[in-house]
Order: C-alpha cells, then structure tokens, then sequence
C-alpha cells in the first residue's frame, strides 16, 4: 500500500511537477519538527526523483527558518545542532507558537521552485535528509552506481547550490521577516530554545 501511495505521488508530480513539488516540500518541512522520521516516511513511500527533491528542500526549509531565528537568541551549540539535523528537538518551541510552522511552510513552498526549473532529482534515501550531512544536495550532483535506477538527471555545481542554498536562505530570510516585522506573528525570542 505504501508502495502503491510513493508511486501515486511520484505519478502526479510527472502530471504536476510545480504543484506536487510545492505541496511535498510543504508537507516535509511540519514533518521534520515533528517525532514523525523525514526519511522513514520518503523510504516507506518510495519518494523519487523531483518528489525526492521537493522534501528534501521541505527539510531545508525549516532548517533556515528556525537557524535564522536561533542564530540571534540561542547559544551557539543549539544553532549548530539545528544545522546538524536536531530541528525536532525545537518540536515544543515551535508547538507553543505555532504559528511558525507556516512560516517553514511558505518557506518550503518558495524553496520547491527552483526544484522544478532545474529537474532537480533525488532517491527514497536522500528525500528526507534536507542539509543532514548535506545528502539531499550531494544526491542531486552525484550518485552511486546502485542508485543510478532512481536517478535519470543530475544537476551541476551552480543548480545544486541555487536550489539547495541560495533560494532556501533568500525565501528563510523574505518569509521570516514578513512574519516578524509585518505580521507580528512571532519573534525571535518565541525561538529561545536550549536543546538538552
């Protein structure tokens, strides 16, 4: 069944590769603060190809958003593990406001754009991954010779950094401050977390 779903939604984004992405990437970016595991879901539905890259980018997407908000309230040692991949232990901060979680996903739903301008492609295993050893991005520049079943395009040096990079920071940066200094709808105080 959960084959059937992976193949059902790698289908629509074939149909609608710019909606599916959008809403992938959306979608990725509430389940990596969530104890729900980014990369058991992708693997358990086959997430492939731009599918594979829209939820990498989802994951991206929080990371940016709340390392923005830490980097100016947080230690140091929270903002580098947030880079590490610990944006599910920010889970009870941002469920205390969870407003910011619309904040991630608009930021997601910029982020996944550049995924379909490029045909940005990744496999069930790196689908969920975002900046976590940097799997996501390295997956859509290279991959092994296993994995070349999944993989029918790969982009350079200069698409990778503009999709997994560039585009993800820009949107992090507009979104955050449009939900700070014009919407009000949180600060970065609200981000004041110490991951134990």
């Amino acid at each position: 069944m959960t084959t059937a779903l992976g193949e059902l939604i790698n289908a629509l984004t074939d149909l609608q590769p710019l909606v599916m992405s959008i809403l992938i990437a959306m979608a990725f970016a509430f389940l990596t603060i969530t104890p729900i595991s980014t990369v058991g879901i992708a693997l358990a539905i086959s997430l492939s190809e731009v599918s594979a890259a829209a939820a990498g980018v989802g994951v991206v997407s929080t990371t940016v958003v709340l390392l923005i908000n830490s980097l100016l309230v947080n230690k140091r040692g929270t903002s580098i593990a947030i880079l590490l991949g610990a944006m599910m232990g920010m889970m009870t901060t941002v469920f205390k406001k969870p407003i910011m979680i619309l904040a991630f996903m608009a930021t997601a739903g910029l982020s996944a754009i550049p995924v379909v301008l490029f045909n940005v492609q990744g496999t069930p295993m790196s689908a969920g991954l975002g900046w976590i050893g940097f799997g996501s991005p390295i997956q859509s520049v290279i991959a092994d010779e296993g994995e070349r079943e999944f993989i029918s395009h790969m982009v350079g040096i200069g698409p990778a950094v503009i999709t997994w990079i560039v585009v993800p920071v820009i949107a992090g940066l507009l979104i955050n401050w449009l939900f700070v200094r014009v919407l009000k709808a949180y600060q970065p105080t609200d981000f004041k977390h110490e991951i134990k």
